[in-house]
């Protein structure tokens, strides 16, 4: 398996290929802050909040059957798939390539890309809320301003301020992000813990209905894993079938080779 390695001389890049057994220096990304980024960015620590605010204590069930129907699998075929793709340098792309075909990898890769633009704008600017419950106990954001500036305006600056320091701490390389990220999933982890703990406490005694009177709120928690559960079994169905009738096996083991 071999690496690829960038190094500064002179004001210049040199490209350099290292063998990965032999090399001590390369930078690699450890097993927990991994398992943190992926439980970050899949979890995500705005819907703790977010769902407090729809539903009460009443999220918590639907919380834990998330986590058993979608989360789990989930974390299970992402492992198949990276370990059977291992090779693959194009990430989601190559995923659906080879379970579907080129033209629905593009179109899905395209899709998934683009809605991060909008994804960005909307967490820039909703994170401030759920940073507000967090120090003041409730949602004061209607009453920042910066610069004389109106609330909405307020958020919309910080949202900008936010994106600009993503984007710095994202340029800064894979280390910078593991670290942030790594902060991110050991809090949801710590989050997940003191709730079991005070369920725990509590003898599972639910204080507000699992099932509220205004049936939308319970509708919008159900629906997300669900879809997305049928989603990732459809395709992970669909690349079992593509793998049983491809006459290429995809070898799983490392074969070393020297240049």
């Amino acid at each position: 398996m071999y690496v690829l390695k960038f190094f500064c001389n002179k004001n210049f890049y040199v490209k350099e290929e290292v063998y990965a057994e032999g090399c001590k220096r390369c930078k690699k990304l450890a097993l927990i802050p991994l398992i943190l980024m992926i439980f970050t960015s899949v979890f995500g620590f705005t819907n703790i909040p977010r769902s407090f605010y729809l539903m009460g204590y009443g999220a918590i069930p639907w919380y834990l059957l998330s986590g058993i129907t979608f989360f789990i699998p989930y974390a299970f075929m992402m492992a198949e798939y990276g370990s059977a793709f291992k090779e693959e340098k194009g990430g989601i792309y190559s995923w659906m390539e080879k379970s579907v075909n080129p033209k629905y990898a593009f179109i899905g890769t395209f899709m998934w890309y683009a809605s991060y633009i909008i994804w960005m704008v909307n967490v820039s600017s909703s994170i401030w809320i759920p940073l507000s419950n967090a120090i003041f106990g409730k949602d004061t954001t209607s009453t920042w301003s910066l610069f004389g500036l109106k609330a909405t305006q307020t958020l919309g600056l910080l949202g900008v301020i936010w994106v600009i320091t993503v984007t710095y701490i994202a340029s800064h390389g894979l280390k910078s992000i593991s670290k942030v990220t790594s902060v991110g999933g050991t809090a949801v982890i710590a989050t997940v813990i003191v709730t079991a703990t005070v369920a725990f406490a509590n003898f599972f005694t639910i204080i507000q209905p699992a099932i509220e009177g205004d049936l939308s709120s319970t509708i919008w928690m159900i629906v997300g894993p669900v879809f997305f559960s049928l989603v990732a079994l459809l395709m992970y169905n669909r690349y079992e079938h593509v793998k049983e009738k491809s006459p290429v096996k995809v070898s799983t083991k490392i074969k070393p080779e020297h240049k």
